[in-house]
């Protein structure tokens, strides 16, 4: 799940920093959970949905589709980057 960096705060616990690749991500240094991506270039955090309360997460699209192994099959848009809302183009893979 995605959101402007300044609505996703820690409330417990201090998250270190790991980089993956060019990515800056965070986890639990107590148990190691990933936490969140930082999307520095675009002001957004990728938040691992996995942390939200079952039925919580109601995905709306699929980013950085260029970059997928396999096709996903469903009815969201797949973005081939990032929505236009989020700094991107609108464009998406054909799939």
């Amino acid at each position: 799940m995605i959101y402007p960096k300044e609505a996703v705060e820690v409330v417990s616990g201090e998250p270190t920093p790991i980089v993956v690749k060019t990515t800056k991500r965070f986890r639990c240094i107590t148990c190691g959970t990933h936490l969140f991506s930082e999307i520095e270039a675009a002001g957004l955090r990728s938040v691992n949905a996995f942390l939200f309360p079952e039925g919580e997460f109601h995905p709306q699209a699929h980013v950085q589709c260029q970059h997928a192994v396999l096709p996903v099959a469903d009815n969201l848009p797949h973005y081939k980057g990032f929505p236009a809302a989020a700094g991107g183009s609108d464009e998406c893979v054909d799939w």
